[in-house]
């Protein structure tokens, strides 16, 4: 005979299961979504392309397109100098070195597909955009800002915190 109970019943010991699901749902398409940190290159936006993301330059809104997937992945920082700051000229600066690796790929893909800008993306958001010359691409980047400026300290400690844990 089957035993049947009752919906009330059934309800309380499935309900935290029907709460859970959708929750972890939200979660994983939170990370579906997310861009892996990592160098992209800078495509035309189209219809075809993904979302365009806004980028203030200069006090001035852009829309820019990336490819879906990182050029280079943050594994392929090989190396991070230290943040430069000049009070005088209002800069701050640090370098990024690629591995031989990720400069080959690079390098590869930047003659082959003749794309010639970059966008660094880290936490979901473009924080960096560069200009590369496609016949001669660079191992080292440099990530500039103002003197003091939170974001290019931002960067820093969390390029110069993962590339620490490499190690």
């Amino acid at each position: 005979m089957l035993h049947q109970r009752p919906l009330k019943a059934c309800l309380a010991q499935h309900l935290p299961g029907i709460w859970i699901l959708p929750g972890l749902l939200c979660i994983a398409s939170w990370v579906y979504a997310q861009s892996p940190t990592g160098v992209y290159f800078t495509v035309e936006c189209t219809k075809y392309t993904s979302k365009p993301r806004v980028v203030t330059l200069s006090e001035k809104k852009v829309h820019v397109c990336v490819t879906d997937q990182p050029v280079v992945t943050i594994d392929g920082f090989e190396y991070v100098s230290g943040l430069t700051e000049i009070q005088e000229q209002n800069f701050s600066f640090f370098d990024v070195t690629l591995t031989d690796k990720a400069f080959h790929t690079l390098k590869k893909l930047s003659a082959t597909l003749s794309l010639k800008n970059l966008a660094f993306i880290m936490d979901n958001e473009i924080v960096f955009l560069f200009e590369m010359d496609s016949s001669n691409p660079t191992r080292i980047f440099r990530i500039t800002g103002t003197y003091h400026s939170r974001d290019v300290n931002r960067i820093y400690e969390r390029l110069k915190t993962f590339t620490a844990s490499k190690r």
